[in-house]
């Protein structure tokens, strides 16, 4: 982060990118917009009553927004 390496390369990005970051994250969610925000082409879907491991916590959730996402594209 220092060296301002995500800020020079995300925007760089190819490709869609899908986030999803539980509101429980101990990373706050803010982190996860403002990375969004660096992303050309990018979906930022936040799970309710989830923590950092959403495929352990919600995984019909998180299904849900992989399924979405990949049928978008």
């Amino acid at each position: 982060l220092k060296a301002g390496y995500l800020e020079r390369r995300l925007p760089e990005l190819a490709l869609p990118v899908l986030i999803v970051h539980g509101r429980r994250d101990p990373i706050p969610y803010w982190s996860a917009e403002q990375t969004a925000a660096m992303i050309p082409d990018v979906s930022l879907q936040p799970i309710e009553d989830c923590g950092h491991f959403p495929w352990l916590e919600r995984p019909g959730e998180l299904r849900r927004h992989i399924a979405a996402f990949l049928a978008a594209r």
